[in-house]
């Protein structure tokens, strides 16, 4: 009982704070350390932070469903206009075409990021360093990568290796 307790209030949490311009994500995390799950598997938190937030989504999504629906389907929607085009709401396929291009930038750079992470993690860092090892990267490159940024580098390269120790 009281893990379904608990869920209510992840979900509270995700359903107030995904309105307002504050993590959703970091407020999960936040009370999944205050008040952590007991009875469950390792993974299933993660599992339940995705869960959660694909609901908050869905929920957005169909509470503004006619506002971002591109095709007209009534008479007062098409009024005015001729042909394959009445049945389209131009500034609604402009406002996704630029979601669309928006997402571009991010997916290459998911992509790029992905690859240094996981040739990293790859490497056998435990003959390197203990579990409990503190340790910075003050200097980072990438040979292959084509991201030039050091500092991203660098927090790729910590999470990489923190993600193998664990």
């Amino acid at each position: 009982m009281a893990e379904i307790m608990k869920a209510i209030l992840y979900g509270v949490v995700e359903g107030i704070t995904e309105w307002l311009p504050i993590s959703s994500t970091g407020h999960l995390i936040l009370v999944e350390k205050l008040i952590p799950f007991r009875e469950t598997s390792a993974g299933f938190f993660d599992m339940f932070d995705v869960v959660i937030q694909l609901g908050a989504i869905l929920a957005v999504v169909v509470l503004f469903w006619n506002q971002i629906w591109p095709f007209a389907l009534t008479g007062k929607e098409r009024a005015g206009k001729r042909g394959a085009a009445s049945f389209l709401k131009m500034d609604i396929l402009k406002l996704w075409f630029h979601i669309l291009v928006s997402c571009v930038p991010a997916a290459v750079i998911g992509l790029l990021f992905d690859e240094l992470f996981e040739k990293t993690k790859a490497l056998p860092w435990e003959k390197f360093l203990p579990p409990d090892a503190k340790f910075w990267v003050a200097k980072a490159s990438s040979v292959k990568s084509k991201l030039f940024s050091p500092s991203d580098i660098q927090s790729i390269i910590k999470k990489a290796i923190v993600e193998r120790l664990k």
